[in-house]
């Protein structure tokens, strides 16, 4: 049904949508493609993937308040370990989650993405973006509404220069996505021309200060996803022992061992792990300092507060003195 939702009910392009999503499901995943798609490591996604995934390129926002889910995309999160397949793998299971709900089958999700950070042009790889592009509109059971985001330069010397190579990638975003598919009013270009522009707008498509990013002003942080992540995991173990013990005693069926890794694989998992750890004391310190300076701005304004009124309490002493014989 999640097809024929995502067509508007045209049986025949759910049909089409079906076939040529098992055809890409099977091209990313080879044998493990009929497995479930969950977070155990016995299904379709491998112990890399998940690892990758929690990586946080691509993520999960909490919802909005009407109950649609958003894709987050910061490419600072990107780990240059990890090959284009495997994120490409973990949008998919991101894409299976979602459609699993209804009003993204009919009424869709947002995706959002960063393309210009505070004092950072991301790079763009435009054959990977059409891929993932062509995922979204042809294959997925869910409708995507595109929001790219930009932190606009300051005018003037160098920041002329880094104000047209944001135009050259946003125009290179935006071909892609009409090459595969998308309508001309579906990707939606915001600039931070004003101090908490972006912000606003996040809050305007129903997300909350707990679920906008840090680096747009809010209070999420990928060790949030990673948490998630982490709490999918464990429903998807219990789900998977359930099942196991089901299977097991209708055929007697046993679980099968997982083959061992080679140690090229495990220092690779390694250091991909030390990575995705490393950005998380970065998030953590960060989360910290901020609070810090909340802290120290809302004790310096109650210092200046007390200040005025130790004056004005002064002054009142010396008038009531002047009054007493």
């Amino acid at each position: 049904l999640k097809f024929v939702r995502r067509c508007d009910y045209n049986v025949w392009g759910a049909a089409a949508m079906l076939c040529r999503y098992w055809k890409e499901r099977k091209n990313l995943f080879g044998e493990r493609a009929f497995l479930p798609l969950d977070l155990t490591g016995e299904g379709a996604m491998t112990e890399d993937d998940i690892l990758s995934l929690r990586s946080g390129f691509p993520a999960l926002l909490p919802k909005t308040k009407t109950g649609k889910y958003v894709i987050y995309a910061d490419r600072r999160q990107k780990v240059e370990s990890v090959s284009f397949t495997v994120r490409i793998r973990s949008l998919f299971y991101l894409a299976h989650v979602i459609s699993e709900d209804e009003v993204a089958q009919a009424e869709g999700c947002y995706w959002v993405i960063l393309v210009a950070a505070p004092n950072r042009l991301l790079p763009i790889n435009p054959p990977a973006f059409k891929i993932v592009a062509r995922f979204l509109a042809e294959t997925a059971p869910i409708k995507v509404d595109i929001h790219l985001l930009n932190y606009s330069p300051i005018s003037g010397g160098a920041h002329t220069k880094r104000f047209h190579e944001v135009q050259d990638v946003i125009t290179s975003f935006l071909v892609s996505l009409l090459e595969q598919g998308f309508q001309s009013d579906t990707p939606n270009v915001y600039f931070e021309r004003e101090e908490g522009q972006l912000f606003g707008i996040l809050q305007d498509l129903g997300l909350t200060k707990e679920s906008i990013p840090t680096a747009l002003g809010g209070w999420w942080t990928s060790e949030i996803f990673r948490t998630w992540c982490q709490s999918r995991a464990e429903e998807d173990r219990g789900q998977l022992k359930e099942d196991v013990s089901s299977e097991a005693a209708n055929s007697g069926l046993t679980k099968k061992k997982r083959k061992p890794t080679g140690p090229v694989e495990k220092e690779s998992k390694k250091r991909t792990r030390n990575i995705i750890y490393s950005r998380q004391r970065r998030a953590r310190q960060l989360h910290e300092f901020e609070e810090l300076q909340e802290k120290h701005g809302q004790m310096t304004k109650e210092n200046k507060m007390l200040a005025t009124e130790q004056i004005r309490l002064k002054e009142l002493m010396k008038q009531a003195k002047e009054y007493i014989p």
